[in-house]
């Protein structure tokens, strides 16, 4: 299991951090199988720290990663008809935490 720290969702009117609970599923898109390939991948793992930052420690923001997005989905992707931003992943992990 991994314990994510969310700063402030937006459903948290009072500015509250958040805790989730992520539990090991056994699929393909397992959360906690993903985040420790991706600490192996890059040698990174300090709770003290956001899981997803650049090589300075800068947080990878969602202007960030609508951007990383845009670039490698251009060959499978027409933006001029949908698009997958950042906006994307919050009805998505929702709904993979839900299986």
């Amino acid at each position: 299991m991994i314990i994510v720290n969310v700063k402030w969702p937006k459903e948290e009117k009072k500015g509250k951090d958040v805790e989730v609970e992520l539990y090991e599923t056994g699929t393909d898109i397992c959360p906690v199988r993903a985040l420790r390939k991706f600490w192996k991948l890059k040698k990174r793992r300090n709770a003290e720290h956001p899981a997803f930052r650049m090589e300075d420690g800068m947080a990878f923001t969602g202007q960030m990663q609508n951007t990383t997005l845009k670039n490698l989905l251009k060959d499978h992707l027409d933006y001029r008809e949908g698009k997958i931003s950042s906006h994307s992943f919050r009805i998505g992990i929702t709904s993979t935490m839900g299986q």
